[in-house]
């Protein structure tokens, strides 16, 4: 079995992972590992690994909000 990456003290994108979280538990019943986050504008939010990995997320949503506001 391969060892456990773990993502804690990296960064992604404005995000950078603090801790590990509790997974989340799909509804077909397989966990996902997640991670508290602290992003740049300050934000804390949990984030699933897959997400980080695949820069499926890369902010808190203040990227978004930033862009709409303009």
């Amino acid at each position: 079995m391969p060892k456990f990456d773990d993502l804690t003290g990296r960064t992604f994108d404005k995000l950078y992972v603090i801790s590990r979280a509790h997974d989340y538990i799909s509804p077909s019943g397989h966990p996902n590992t997640q991670y508290l986050c602290k992003c740049e504008c300050g934000e804390a939010i949990v984030e699933r690994r897959s997400n980080l990995l695949s820069k499926g997320v890369k902010s808190c949503g203040c990227q978004k909000k930033s862009i709409t506001e303009m």
